[in-house]
């Protein structure tokens, strides 16, 4: 059947009254518990999962596929407004979004977000309409030989671009892969720095390291403030309107060419399995900098650094559906959720799926698109007065964010035990603050160190210790191509500027 025909089919299922509505719900759902410090999408189409089984196939796909494009949206909210990333993903928009707020440019911020979601979500559906089979069959192409070097790269780049300096940037990516390593062995299952904690057995949890690194020096800095902004009273009467917050919509659209490049790193990265969009989000913001005009004003807030970052996060969604439907092998979390309501309603994943069910796989995609759309408008509404919660005095803020943190770190595994390591890394961000160690490479270390040390040991188990299999295919080569220019780029940049006379 003819691309044309099947979104013409889908275009009669996606708008249908029920299926609108059901989308809509999803949507508005997803933004709210996205919106949730570690409440994830995954977290999200894990609850929803009991309510698609009296739906038809079709419908709890779309209520599901709605569901996590309101939940990738939903994390920049607090991530601007209180540098409390809940998700991974969120983490880079908190870099420049969090300053912007202290400036009194949350809504700014906020308009931007929303315009670079909905713009990463509609171009990674498009996408993956023309793409899904020839680019899942390039996604089978990473080997753990090849996932060990994408995740070499994304450390390499975050901790080069990431800080005032990148030697301190890659001590901290270091330090995170460190702690990465701290559970027991993946391989023979043998406990390493876990201090006798059981809890620390299988995995570094991930969101209350998250939301202790961001959230209490965060915290603590709002504790010795009146307010989150540092703007004149007059100022911040102006925060929390349409006006400025379209103002943030237009940043982006006068920005094309970094919010395509982010969507199109999203939508590649989130179609490799195994990776998801923490990785796409620091790669996609990493790049931003390293082209940006003003690359010293990222993470002081530069609204080049939300958009980058929301629209690389939501541009995974599409991404990641490629090798879900065309191979049935989730992209991510989330996604393998959605390969389980499947099975609930007797569709075995696989490649037949888009041979025997394509109205539904491109009703879904056309369903991405319209929640890309959605955002827009449901999402103006939604911030216009979460923006004014800056203006709210800290001392009553305070009390409620510390509360909703350690909720959110024992909601992950319902363990006591992470309320406690949300403090201790909480202690370590303060530390790595004060000493100016930029803290997103560390995170980032922890997030990739699980993925780099398995596929590590996988790659080396293949070849039989041979260490040219992380040479030995063109993907390969094209990574250590672009690893090595990360690390010259600097020097060569320094000796052009020598060379011309220009200020070093």
């Amino acid at each position: 059947m003819e691309i044309s025909q099947l979104l013409f089919e889908g275009l009669k299922f996606v708008f249908a009254l029920d299926t609108l509505l059901i989308l809509l719900a999803g949507l508005i759902f997803g933004m709210i518990a996205g919106s949730l410090p570690g409440f994830t999408s995954g977290n999200a189409c894990a609850i929803s999962l009991p309510l698609t089984i009296g739906m038809s196939t079709g419908n709890a796909t779309v209520f599901m596929g709605a569901i996590y494009a309101g939940a990738q949206y939903g994390g920049a909210v607090p991530a601007i407004l209180f540098k409390v990333p809940g998700t991974a993903q969120a983490a880079a928009t908190a870099l420049d979004g969090y300053p912007l707020a202290k400036q009194g440019k949350a809504d700014i911020a906020l308009g931007a977000s929303i315009m670079a979601s909905s713009a990463g979500t509609m171009i990674s559906a498009i996408i993956a309409v023309f793409v899904i089979i020839p680019m899942a069959k390039l996604a089978l192409g990473f080997g753990p030989a090849e996932m060990f070097l994408l995740a070499l790269m994304g450390i390499s780049i975050i901790s080069s671009v990431v800080g005032d300096d990148p030697k301190k940037g890659i001590l901290s990516g270091a330090l995170g892969f460190l702690v990465a390593a701290m559970p027991a062995d993946p391989y023979f299952g043998i406990p390493r720095l876990t201090f006798g904690a059981i809890e620390l057995y299988d995995k570094m949890p991930l969101i209350p390291t998250l939301i202790g690194l961001f959230a209490i020096p965060t915290l603590l800095s709002l504790s010795q403030t009146e307010y989150i902004v540092e703007v004149s009273a007059e100022e911040a009467k102006k925060i929390g309107s349409f006006s400025r917050m379209f103002d943030g919509v237009m940043a982006t659209i006068k920005r094309p060419f970094n919010v395509l490049m982010a969507s199109f790193i999203g939508t590649f990265i989130g179609a490799v399995p195994g990776t998801g969009a923490g990785i796409a989000t620091f790669i996609s913001y990493g790049w931003a900098s390293a082209w940006s005009k003003d690359p010293d004003s990222f993470g002081k807030g530069n609204i080049e650094g939300v958009i980058a970052s929301e629209a690389s996060n939501n541009g995974v969604t599409g991404g990641a559906m490629i090798p879900t439907f065309a191979l049935g092998v989730p992209g991510s979390g989330t996604t393998a959720i959605m390969l389980s309501m499947l099975t609930l309603h007797g569709i075995i994943p696989g490649p037949n799926v888009v041979r025997d069910h394509s109205t539904m796989i491109y009703g879904f995609l056309i369903t991405l698109f319209l929640a890309g759309f959605l955002i827009i408008p449901i999402g103006m509404i939604y911030n216009l007065g979460f923006s004014k919660i800056t203006t709210v005095r800290s001392a009553t803020l305070v009390p409620i964010l510390t509360v909703l943190c350690l909720i959110g770190a024992f909601g992950e595994r319902l363990f006591i035990f992470d309320m406690y390591l949300l403090l201790v890394f909480g202690l370590l961000g303060v530390f790595l603050e004060v000493y100016r160690y930029p803290l997103i490479p560390f995170l980032f270390g922890i997030v990739l160190g699980p993925i780099a040390e398995s596929s590590f040991i996988q790659a080396i188990s293949i070849s039989q210790n041979d260490p040219k299999i992380f040479f030995s295919s063109t993907i390969c080569i094209i990574i250590w191509i672009i690893i090595v220019l990360i690390f010259s780029a600097p020097w060569v940049v320094k000796l052009y500027k020598k060379r011309n006379g220009l200020d070093l």
